[in-house]
């Protein structure tokens, strides 16, 4: 059986951009499905500087969940507010690699990286990120947490890093 597409969409950009993002729409609620199946690894809340650019001297403060898909990876999303003679925002999706099993070591070094998007004093950009850390685990639910992050990219924003101090949960 042959599809038959509106005229409006036959021939027209329109239609790719359509089915790409049906695709996605699809393939997501697989992806969304198995996460429902996962549990919430971690939490953390942080506060650093912005340096670099346009958004050298900003403070960020934020938070995010962690979701393990295998024993030393994590999927995870932060949200956070951006602070320079105005308020922004800026969310991220990450994967996130841990070089120890952490219910087994204090130490608990990791990698990430990521999309972010940001948005301050009607500026805005799509990011790559980059970045490494540490939790020290005090006790089996809670930990320090270091971390660099680097965001090439950003359009009007131009690239920035920044240094986050917190507190993971779990």
């Amino acid at each position: 059986m042959a599809m038959v597409l509106p005229d409006r969409l036959a021939g027209s950009s329109q239609y790719p951009r359509t089915m790409a993002w049906l695709s996605i729409f699809l393939c997501g609620a697989g992806a969304v499905d198995r996460l429902n199946a996962q549990t919430i690894d971690s939490g953390y809340v942080f506060a650093g500087p912005a340096f670099v650019n346009r958004l050298d001297g900003a403070g960020h403060v934020g938070g995010g969940l962690d979701f393990r898909i295998a024993p030393r990876l994590d999927l995870g999303g932060e949200i956070g507010a951006l602070f320079k003679n105005d308020v922004g925002i800026l969310a991220s999706a990450n994967l996130g690699f841990h070089f120890f099993t952490p219910t087994h070591e204090r130490w608990d070094p990791f990698v990430t990286a990521g999309v972010s998007g940001a948005r301050i004093s009607g500026l805005g950009g799509f990011y790559f990120n980059l970045g490494g850390g540490v939790n020290y685990w005090v006790t089996d639910h809670w930990a320090l947490r270091g971390e660099f992050k680097a965001y090439p990219g950003g359009q009007s924003l131009g690239s920035f890093a920044e240094l986050r101090f917190g507190v993971t949960l779990r």
